[in-house]
């Protein structure tokens, strides 16, 4: 089992998300708008059952209005003379990317590595923003697991600018030699 200690110390600062999130000065104001590298280290599991904890997102409120506005926004450019065909597809994305959480390897201890994300922006609170409040390719697997009690902590590290791509190649070149040649469960490429 990774305790993802050796991944945890090549960042130079760690806050729990929420406190990020909730900072008095505004969200996420204590992250450089620097470029850099971030991580996602999970600090509490929540539902371990991880069917569950993608059944929970799909029939959140939030999916149900997503999915109104999917077909709404197909009527309302039919309406318009766009052509209904050009209607928005976020539901069918979420539901592509939830799928995500199901590469979460669970052991009998938990999971079997806490760090789940590792990503790199050439602005880290900008990027962080977009995690938690949408346009981030992780938000669905990412709002899933919080919505079942999950807790993070957010790792980051500034870099010069473009260094911040070969920072996250080292990184995740690290976890690969980890975990067997894989990647954080949502990470895609």
């Amino acid at each position: 089992m990774c305790n993802g200690k050796l991944l945890s110390a090549e960042l130079n600062h760690w806050i729990p998300l929420t406190d990020a999130v909730q900072h008095e000065n505004g969200p996420f104001s204590e992250v450089p708008k620097d470029s850099g590298v971030y991580t996602l280290r999970v600090s509490k599991i929540g539902t371990p059952n991880l069917s569950r904890v993608k059944s929970n997102f799909l029939d959140s409120a939030f999916m149900k209005a997503r999915s109104r506005m999917d077909k709404v926004s197909g009527e309302l450019f039919a309406e318009i003379g766009l052509g209904k065909e050009q209607a928005w597809t976020d539901t069918d994305y979420y539901v592509r990317r939830l799928a995500r959480v199901d590469r979460i390897a669970m052991n009998q201890q938990g999971i079997a590595c806490p760090i789940v994300y590792i990503g790199r922006a050439n602005n880290l609170r900008r990027r962080m923003n977009e995690l938690a409040f949408g346009g981030h390719t992780a938000n669905a697997p990412f709002w899933a697991l919080l919505m079942s009690g999950w807790k993070f902590d957010l790792g980051f590290h500034k870099a010069r600018p473009k260094a911040e791509v070969h920072l996250e190649a080292h990184l995740k070149e690290l976890f690969r030699e980890l975990h067997e040649d894989n990647l954080p469960p949502l990470v895609e490429r």
